[in-house]
Formats: structure tokens, C-alpha cells, sequence
């Protein structure tokens, strides 16, 4: 599994958007409130909540890049709260899961993407 992590914000409300690309294998969905864990540097763990039940489809994880452009993916989101936002701008990640309607999907989060999500969290309130 890819995955690309991004941090938006609208009005006062900050997201969590998750972009994970299967690659290969049948549909799958991923429900309103399914759960979605990262792990941290120091071993405890952040648990968010989807905001929508998504349904994956052959290029819905386009990035603008030809990653993903051919492959199974889904894109979900998540409130993110002040006290997580504290949280995730000063403990790396190291792992993602997702649920889905297959059981779950994870990934280890190299450093650099770790640290690009850091910045943009310390950003978006700037």
C-alpha cells in the first residue's frame, strides 16, 4: 500500500486528508467511522475516525502524478483536534492503518514524510 498524507483546513476546521493507493486487488470501501490508527515514534498511537464512508475505484488516488492513476485507491478524511494536532507536530509517525471493508491496510511512513506532515501542521495554523 501508498499512501499520501496532507493536512488541510477550512474555516477553523483542520483534516487529516488520506490518500492510499492498493495498487492491485478488488474494490473495497471504507466506512463512516472506521477507524484509522498512526503510530508514533514513541510507540503510542493516534486513533481519528472517517468522516464519510468511501468507496475506492480505479484512479480515485490520483495525485496529479502518474501514481495512481491506474490504480485501486481511496481518499478519506479526518477532524483533526487540537490536542492531536499538539501530538503529531512534535512525535514522528511511523505507521499507518486503515480499516476497510477487507480487514485493514498499513504502512510503515518513511522519516521525510513524517517530517513534511510535521511542517504542515505547524503551518496551517500560521
Amino acid at each position: 500500500m501508498n499512501c499520501f498524507l496532507s493536512v488541510k483546513k477550512i474555516d477553523s476546521i483542520r483534516y487529516l486528508q488520506v490518500i492510499f493507493i492498493r495498487g492491485t486487488g478488488s474494490p473495497h470501501s471504507v466506512k463512516e467511522g472506521a477507524s484509522f490508527f498512526i503510530k508514533l515514534a514513541d510507540s503510542s498511537f493516534v486513533e481519528l475516525k472517517n468522516l464519510k464512508a468511501e468507496s475506492s475505484c480505479r484512479g480515485c488516488a490520483y495525485t496529479g502524478r502518474f501514481s495512481g492513476s491506474q490504480a485501486e485507491g481511496s481518499r478519506t478524511t479526518y477532524i483533526l483536534g487540537d490536542k492531536t494536532i499538539e501530538i503529531l507536530r512534535r512525535t514522528p509517525i511511523n505507521k499507518i492503518r486503515i480499516y476497510t471493508s477487507e480487514g485493514y491496510s498499513q504502512s510503515d511512513i518513511k522519516q521525510q514524510k513524517s517530517d513534511v506532515l510535521m511542517k504542515e501542521l505547524i503551518l496551517i495554523d500560521q
